[in-house]
């Protein structure tokens, strides 16, 4: 009976932080979106002149795509760093291997997203 509960108590907790890490980033990733867009619109006059003077259209493109790479990628190595740690302190709850590479993938996945989302806002302004 003892570890019947155990087991429920485990898979509940499991379930919650699963729950909340999906929450989390979902926020991250309207997150990223949201700062990302709010540059592109802030610069929008800039590109506008830049390309009346005679820049090619690749080249406004990277420089946007250059700027939300640093600042995507720059929080992708703390969401890294950060799930490293995160996983370190849960494996005094959970049982869980220290360094599980889907634990520390999805921090990487959504810095991808965000390095290759840039070209969207691009469209609207």
């Amino acid at each position: 009976m003892r570890s019947i509960r155990a087991l429920d108590y485990l898979s509940l907790t499991g379930s919650l932080l699963g729950a909340f890490a999906t929450v989390g980033l979902l926020l991250a990733a309207i997150g990223i979106y949201g700062v990302v867009s709010y540059t592109v619109a802030q610069r929008t006059g800039e590109l506008g002149i830049r390309m009346a003077l005679g820049a090619q259209t690749r080249d406004v493109l990277w420089l946007v795509l250059r700027k939300g790479a640093i600042v995507v990628l720059t929080g992708a190595v703390i969401g890294l760093v950060g799930a490293y740690l995160v996983s370190r302190l849960l494996i005094a709850f959970i049982p869980l291997p220290t360094r599980d590479p889907l634990i520390l993938a999805c921090p990487g996945y959504g810095g991808a997203g965000g390095v290759l989302h840039p070209r969207a806002p691009r469209h609207e302004s």
